[in-house]
């Protein structure tokens, strides 16, 4: 049920690269590492936490992913379909309805600070859609670059104590 808008390719010896638009609309890129197997750790400042995909159809959009990848176990929280993908009970992503925009995977990124990485983004000229959100496990923002106006999330999580 995927678009392939780019076939799989070599990128210089690190690996396969391909690109599709899942069934839901959602761009997708999929990694066969060689020389590099792809982004390293998550979770700490300047790494990625988490991925989102958003979409109107997140029961199409697990579907397929489940089925692309059997590994992926789904925790539903709503009617609609919305809830979190783990693998061998590591959650990674969740899934999310929403009419309100385009079908997409965002990018959650971690970060020490959040109020300071938000206003450094704005200062690079990035927009601040989003600022100082409270959310399950420590506060976020939502920022879009200043070329494509893509957004983004940056999470700050909470610290004990």
């Amino acid at each position: 049920g995927a678009q392939i808008f780019m076939p799989p390719m070599e990128v210089m010896g690190a690996g396969w690269l391909a690109m599709a638009l899942d069934p839901t609309g959602a761009v997708v890129g999929f990694w066969q590492p060689n020389l590099f197997s792809g982004f390293g750790g998550m979770w700490e400042p300047g790494t990625f936490a988490w991925f989102d995909h958003t979409s109107a159809d997140p029961v199409k959009a697990l579907e397929f992913y489940q089925t692309v990848f059997p590994a992926i176990e789904f925790e539903k929280f709503t009617d609609v379909g919305n809830g979190v993908m783990s693998i061998n009970g590591e959650q990674f992503a969740s899934l999310t309805w929403s009419t309100e925009q385009a079908p997409c995977w965002n990018p959650v990124f971690a970060v020490a600070d959040v109020k300071q990485s938000a206003n450094r983004a704005r200062e690079l000229g990035g927009e601040v859609l989003f600022d100082d959100m409270a959310v399950p496990g420590g506060i976020a923002a939502v920022v879009t670059d200043p070329v494509v106006h893509s957004a983004l999330t940056l999470f700050q999580p909470q610290t004990a104590g």
